[in-house]
């Protein structure tokens, strides 16, 4: 008898090893904030308006959706925003950035990404360029004139890229891995395994 329980003291804790590191393994930083409805970001200080967990809840319940973005003074100077969209139907997370190109007329390109959770699966949806505020303002969508902006801003497809690296992995990921303790490189590596870049998969070019 003496025997077997020192056998199960030494596969007990095994075993939780190999638990934690099978669900490390199957579970990544977006899928984690989708399982806690967002309210895992509230012990984040880089988010803003760090509220309650069941003001959160209520608002979510409420107007059946909420957004949630990060701290205009923690980005990049030429980011304006990185926001979280969550929705009370499901576990789908919406990510919206937008990136200053210049500032005279107020152009911005709009980068979208959506996690299906259902499906475990990040798309980088088309990107888009937005002149102007208000009833002004005008949207482009198609590849002909993004393209034109892209050029004219200096902007090539390697730098899309690499916002999109910024929003999702500098400031989404390593601002859950760090105040949860969890590995950044691993939670990354996880998240590129289940990335789809569509960024680029234009409307077709207007005449």
């Amino acid at each position: 008898m003496d025997r077997r329980i020192k056998v199960l003291k030494l596969l007990f804790p095994i075993g939780m090893c190999l638990f934690l590191v099978f669900y490390n393994l199957r579970t990544n930083v977006l899928e984690q904030i989708a399982e806690s409805k967002m309210y895992g970001l509230v012990k984040i200080p880089e988010v803003v308006g760090v509220h309650d967990a069941w003001e959160w809840y209520v608002g979510l319940e409420t107007f059946g959706a909420l957004e949630v973005n990060y701290k205009e003074e923690y980005l990049d100077e030429n980011v304006k925003e990185i926001g979280l969209h969550f929705s009370a139907d499901d576990n789908n997370i919406g990510i919206t950035i937008i990136k200053w190109m210049s500032g005279g007329d107020s152009l911005r390109m709009m980068l979208y990404a959506n996690y299906d959770y259902t499906n475990k699966v990040l798309e980088y949806e088309p990107i888009e360029i937005v002149q102007r505020e208000g009833e002004d303002c005008k949207i482009y969508t198609d590849s002909k004139s993004i393209r034109q902006y892209m050029s004219k801003c200096n902007i090539t497809e390697e730098d899309v890229e690499d916002y999109y690296e910024y929003a999702i992995y500098d400031v989404i990921v390593r601002t859950w891995t760090k105040r949860y303790r969890q590995f950044y490189w691993l939670e990354k590596w996880k998240l590129e395994r289940c990335t789809i870049d569509n960024s680029f998969a234009f409307e077709e070019t207007a005449d």
